[in-house]
């Protein structure tokens, strides 16, 4: 519930579009932003630093996150997972640490 309140704070407060990363960062930055899926809490925290000192750094989070319209706060419940494979193909061959990708 405290998530669904600091998205509709920030869609009111924040109206324009969330294009860039330091748009996202607005809400996402918080590290108690969450949501339930499967009576699960999931964190939808982004550490701002961490990000900007990764190989991701020059990227809007829209790039990664297909389908995401950056406009409809709060965003869709379930965005498709991200295609990490579109630009790191053969990462799991690579790198034993994605396994999974």
């Amino acid at each position: 519930m405290m998530a669904l309140v600091l998205l509709a704070t920030a869609a009111l407060t924040h109206p324009v579009a969330a294009a860039s990363s330091e748009d996202c960062l607005v809400c996402h930055s918080d590290s108690t932003l969450t949501m339930e899926r499967a009576g699960r809490q999931l964190s939808l925290h982004v550490d701002g630093a961490a990000l900007g000192r990764s190989a991701h750094t020059g990227l809007s989070c829209a790039a990664c996150h297909e389908g995401l319209n950056p406009e409809a706060i709060p965003h869709k419940a379930r965005l498709p997972p991200v295609g990490c494979l579109a630009c790191h193909e053969g990462v799991a061959d690579k790198h034993a640490f994605h396994p999974k990708i």
